[in-house]
C-alpha cells in the first residue's frame, strides 16, 4: 500500500519517464497523456505496484471525475486484495473502502464502481452487516432506477443469507422496487445469472415464502390478503386463489399454536376468512370447515368446533367432503370423551362431569346412528330430484312412521316433476311411486279418506312421462275398489272416465306438448284398465248395457286411433265370451283395415281365422276369407308377408281337407308354395330367408304327403321330381326329399327308378363326407335284399368312380360348397351360398358333372 502522506520521487520515476513526465508538466489535464504514462509504467516489468498506485493517484487527483482512470486504480486495488483476509489485513481492507468512498463521492451515479464496492464488501467484510446494509441503500438511493436491477441481484441474496428483520426489510424494500406485472408471475430460475446473484424475477409467492422462513408472520399475512383481495392482479400464478387462502390459513393455524395469546378479533377475522372461501370454493367444504375446526381446538374452544362440524356436515356437497368431517367429527368426539372419561376417574363423586359424559355419549350414539340420514342428506343437496335418495330416506325411517309421512311430504314438495329421475337407472323408483306410497300408507290403515285427499292432489300433478300419471289413475280407481266407502265401485269407473272421455277443445291442442294431462286421455294403459275393470263387473249375459258400455269404451278407442293389435284381439275376445261372433268377426274386420303393417295383420288373420273357422259359415265364404289373408284385397293390399304366411296356408288347406276338399287343399298348398317362391328375395333379413326357404320345404312335406294319401303313383312322381328341382334347396333338404322319393319307388317295385335316385343323390357330395353315408349305406342295403352281385359290384364300381370324379376333377372340385353340393344351373343348390355367388356366372357355368333328372327308365 502507499507509503504515508509523502512520495520519495526518486525511488517512483526512472530515466525512461522522465518524457512523460515533461509532457505532463506541460499539460497534466490531459486524460490521453495519463494514461500512456501508466501504460508505459505498466508495460516494464521490474514497475512495481506502488510504481502503478504512484501515477494513478496523481492522475486522479488531477482528473477527479475521470471514469476510466477510477476503474483502472480500483481494478488494481481489487486486484492487490483478492489474497487479503479481513482478519489479518483490516487496515488495507479499510483503505480499499475508502477509496471506493473517494471515487463514489465524485462519481457517485457509477453503477459499475458500486457493483465492484458491493461486491468488494460481500467477498471480504460479510460480518459487517450493518455496513453493508446501508451501503446497498446508498446505491439505491445514487443510481439511476434502470441500474437498480444489478444491485438487487447482489442484495437479495445477502438478504436470504442474513435472514430475520434485516433480511424481511430488504424484501419488504424489494417489493418497492419490483414491478407489480413481475411479481405477479412465477418465479424462474436462470442458469444464466452469475454466482452469487438472484434472478429478479421473483413472484410474490417467493417473497411471501422468504418472509415466513425469516419468521415475519405478520407481514406474510399482509401480502396474503393483498393476493386474496386482489385475485385477478395475480392470476397468472402457478398457484390458484384457493392455495394461497389455504396456505394463509394454514400460516395462522401454525402462528396460533406458537402464541399463547390470541386477540377475540382474530376469531372473526378467521372464522369470516373461512366462510369466504367456503362461498367461493364450495366443493373444497370438507377441507375448509376443518380448518376452522382445527383452530377452534386449538383456541379450546370445543363448542364452536363442534358447532362447524355440525355445520360441515349439513352443508357439504360430495361424498369425499362428507366422509372428512364425519370421521373427523367422530375422533373429535371420541377424545372428548375419553378426557372427560379420564377427568371422572380422577374425580368420581363429581356429578357435573358425570353428567356431561352420559350427555356426550348420548350424542356421540346420536351421531353415529345418524349417519345413514346425514350422508342422505347430503346426496339430495347434490341432487335433490335423484328419486333413488328419496327411497332410500323412506327406507331408512321404515320404523318411524312419523319420518316417514315427513319425508313423503319432502319429496313431493321438492322434486321438480320434470328433472325427476333415478340415477341407478332403477325402473320402480318414480316420481308416482312416492304419490302412490304416500297414499298407500293411509289406505293400508283404513283411513281411505287421507288416501283419497292425496290421489285428488296426485292427479292433478304434473309429471314428465305419461304412464306415470296414468298409473296414478289406476292405483287411485283400485284404491276406491278396496275402500269402505258406499259408491266405491262407480267412483272407482268415474274417476278414470272423467279423464278418459273428457272433450278437449281443438285451440287447446297446442298444449298438449306442454302439460301431460291433455294427453292422457289417449293412454293405452289407463284405457287397458279402463276396460279391464268394466269388464270386471260383468258376471252374465243378461248385463246387456254393462256389455254395450264396454263395446262403446273399445269402440271410442279405435276411434282416437289408439288402438293396438292385442286391444283388437281383446275387443273380439270379449264379445265371442258373450256369443256375440258376428259382431266380433266385424271387429277382426275393422281391425284389419285400420293396420297397414302385413305383420300387424297376420297377428289379426292369426287369430281370426281358427276363431271363424269355428263358426257354422258357408265354404265359399270362408274360402273368400282364406283368400284375402294370404293374397290381399287387391290395391296396396298384397296379403300375408312370404316369411309368415306357411300357418295360414296350412289352416287353409287343413279347412278343405277337413270338409272333404282333398284337392282343392292339394291346390292351396301348392298356390302357397308359389307365393313363398315369388316372395323370396336376395335384399330380405338373413332371418327372413332363412324362415321362408324352412316354411317351403315343409309346405313341399305336407304336398308330397297329401298327394300319396290319393294313392296317385304318377302325380307322386311328378310332385317329388318337381320339389327336387327346386334350386334353392339345401343338401339335408335334397337328401331328405330323396330318401323319401326312393322309399316310394321301392314300394312301388320300381327298382330301376330306385337306383337312378341312389346314383342321383351320390354325386352330391363326397362319399367318405357324414352326411352322405347313411345315404350310401341304404343303398347297400337295397342292392342287399333287391339286387344281385352283379348290380352290388356295380354300385361299388359307382362308388369307386364318384370318388375319383371328386378327386381329380378340379371343376367338379372347384363347384363344391362346404356342405358338398355340386352347383348346377337346374339342380339342388343351397340359398346361402347362391347368395355369395354370381348368379350370372352361376348360369353361364357349364358342369358336365350336373344330375338329369329326368333318367331313363
Amino acid at each position: 500500500m502507499p507509503p504515508g502522506n509523502s512520495w520519495n520521487l526518486e525511488s517512483f520515476i526512472s530515466e525512461s519517464d522522465l518524457p512523460f513526465e515533461r509532457d505532463i508538466a506541460k499539460n497534466s489535464t490531459d486524460l490521453e497523456l495519463w494514461l500512456a504514462y501508466y501504460n508505459h509504467k505498466n508495460s516494464e516489468k521490474l514497475a512495481s505496484f506502488h510504481n502503478r498506485i504512484f501515477i494513478l493517484e496523481r492522475a486522479v487527483s488531477v482528473l477527479p471525475k475521470s471514469d476510466e482512470l477510477w476503474h483502472i486504480y480500483l481494478d488494481l486495488l481489487l486486484e492487490k486484495a483478492s489474497n487479503l483476509s479481513y482478519y489479518h489485513n483490516k487496515t488495507q481492507v479499510l483503505w480499499t473502502n475508502k477509496l471506493f468512498e473517494r471515487a463514489l463521492l465524485l462519481l457517485n451515479t457509477d453503477i459499475t464502481i458500486w457493483v465492484k464496492y458491493l461486491n468488494f464488501l460481500l467477498s471480504k467484510q460479510k460480518t459487517e452487516i450493518t455496513l453493508i446494509r446501508r451501503k446497498f441503500n446508498e446505491a439505491l438511493y445514487n443510481v439511476p432506477l434502470k441500474a437498480h436491477r444489478q444491485i438487487w441481484e447482489l442484495y437479495l441474496p445477502f438478504a436470504d443469507e442474513v435472514g430475520g428483520p434485516t433480511g424481511v426489510n430488504m424484501y419488504l424494500k424489494f417489493l418497492k422496487y419490483a414491478d407489480p406485472d413481475t411479481l405477479a408471475v412465477e418465479t424462474v430460475s436462470s442458469d444464466s445469472e452469475g454466482e452469487g446473484k438472484k434472478p429478479l424475477n421473483l413472484s410474490i409467492d417467493y417473497v411471501i415464502l422468504k418472509l415466513v422462513e425469516f419468521g415475519d408472520f405478520e407481514e406474510a399475512s399482509k401480502l396474503y390478503e393483498r393476493i386474496l383481495q386482489h385475485p385477478d392482479d395475480y392470476a397468472s400464478l402457478p398457484k390458484s386463489n384457493l392455495q394461497f387462502r389455504l396456505e394463509y390459513i394454514d400460516l395462522i393455524l401454525h402462528q396460533l399454536s406458537n402464541t399463547e395469546e390470541t386477540s377475540p378479533s382474530l376469531d372473526s377475522y378467521f372464522e369470516s376468512l373461512v366462510t369466504q372461501g367456503i362461498a367461493r370454493y364450495p366443493d373444497q367444504i370438507g377441507t375448509l370447515y376443518l380448518k376452522l375446526t382445527d383452530y377452534f381446538i386449538a383456541r379450546d374452544n370445543i363448542e364452536r368446533a363442534r358447532y362447524f362440524f355440525e355445520k360441515g356436515l349439513k352443508e357439504c356437497l360430495t361424498v369425499q367432503d362428507f366422509t372428512l368431517i364425519f370421521d373427523s367429527f367422530s375422533d373429535f368426539e371420541e377424545n372428548n370423551l375419553t378426557k372427560l372419561a379420564q377427568r371422572l376417574e380422577e374425580d368420581p363423586e363429581n356429578s357435573e362431569i358425570s353428567s356431561q359424559l352420559d350427555f356426550r355419549m348420548h350424542k356421540f350414539e346420536q351421531l353415529i346412528d345418524n349417519r345413514s340420514i346425514l350422508l342422505n342428506d347430503m346426496m339430495l343437496r347434490q341432487d335433490i330430484n335423484n328419486l333413488d335418495e328419496w327411497f332410500k330416506r323412506i327406507d331408512t325411517h321404515k320404523d318411524n312412521l312419523n319420518m316417514v309421512l315427513k319425508t313423503y311430504v319432502s319429496a313431493i314438495s321438492k322434486v321438480n316433476p320434470f328433472k325427476a329421475h333415478s340415477l341407478a337407472n332403477i325402473e320402480e323408483n318414480k316420481l308416482s311411486k312416492i304419490w302412490i306410497d304416500y297414499a298407500n300408507v293411509y289406505a293400508s290403515r283404513n283411513d281411505f279418506a287421507t288416501a283419497d285427499l292425496i290421489y285428488n292432489k296426485a292427479v292433478s300433478s304434473q309429471f314428465s312421462d305419461l304412464d306415470e300419471l296414468a298409473e296414478i289413475y289406476i292405483q287411485y280407481s283400485e284404491m276406491l275398489l278396496q275402500s269402505n266407502f258406499d259408491d266405491a265401485d262407480e267412483r272407482a269407473i268415474s274417476v278414470v272416465e272423467a279423464v278418459l272421455f273428457k272433450d278437449i277443445a281443438q285451440d287447446l291442442d297446442q298444449n298438449a306438448t306442454k302439460d301431460i294431462h291433455y294427453r292422457l286421455g289417449k293412454s293405452t294403459k289407463l284405457w287397458q284398465f279402463y276396460l279391464d275393470l268394466l269388464e270386471s263387473f260383468i258376471e252374465s249375459e243378461d248385463q246387456t248395457e254393462e256389455i254395450e258400455k264396454v263395446t262403446r269404451a273399445y269402440d271410442r278407442l279405435v276411434s282416437l286411433k289408439i288402438a293396438t293389435v292385442q286391444s283388437i284381439i281383446n275387443y273380439a275376445h270379449f264379445l265371442q265370451s258373450w256369443k256375440f261372433f258376428e259382431r266380433s268377426f266385424n271387429v277382426y274386420e275393422k281391425g284389419l283395415k285400420i293396420f297397414d303393417d302385413p305383420t300387424l295383420k297376420y297377428e289379426i288373420w292369426s287369430v281370426y281365422l281358427p276363431e271363424i273357422g269355428k263358426r257354422e259359415i258357408t265354404i265359399e265364404r270362408m274360402r273368400d276369407i282364406f283368400e284375402q289373408s294370404l293374397y290381399g284385397s287387391g290395391h296396396s293390399d298384397e296379403g300375408c308377408p312370404a316369411h309368415l304366411c306357411k300357418s295360414l296356408i296350412l289352416l287353409y288347406a287343413d279347412y278343405e281337407r277337413n270338409h272333404g276338399h282333398i284337392m282343392n287343399s292339394i291346390d292351396v298348398l301348392r298356390k302357397g308354395i308359389s307365393k313363398i317362391l315369388d316372395g323370396f328375395d336376395e335384399d330380405l333379413p338373413r332371418e327372413e330367408k332363412n324362415q321362408i326357404l324352412s316354411d317351403k320345404f315343409e309346405l313341399y312335406q305336407n304336398l308330397i304327403s297329401s298327394i300319396s294319401n290319393l294313392k296317385d303313383t304318377e302325380e307322386t312322381r311328378r310332385t317329388y321330381e318337381r320339389a327336387l328341382r327346386d334350386d334353392q334347396l339345401t343338401l339335408p333338404q335334397v337328401i331328405q326329399l330323396t330318401t323319401g322319393f326312393i322309399q316310394f319307388e321301392t314300394s312301388s317295385k320300381q327298382l330301376t327308378r330306385v337306383r337312378g335316385l341312389f346314383q342321383y343323390v351320390t354325386r352330391l357330395s363326397h362319399p367318405e363326407s357324414v352326411i352322405m353315408k347313411p345315404i350310401w349305406d341304404d343303398w347297400e342295403q337295397f342292392e342287399v335284399k333287391y339286387g344281385s352281385e352283379s348290380t352290388f359290384k356295380d354300385m361299388l364300381r359307382f362308388k369307386r368312380d364318384v370318388k375319383n370324379d371328386f378327386k381329380n376333377d378340379k371343376t367338379l372340385k372347384d363347384s363344391l360348397n362346404p356342405m358338398g353340393f355340386v352347383k348346377s344351373s337346374a339342380g339342388p343348390k343351397v340359398s346361402y351360398i347362391n347368395a355369395s355367388e354370381d348368379k350370372t356366372k352361376q348360369k353361364e357355368e357349364a358342369n358336365p358333372d350336373q344330375i338329369d333328372l329326368d333318367m331313363e327308365m
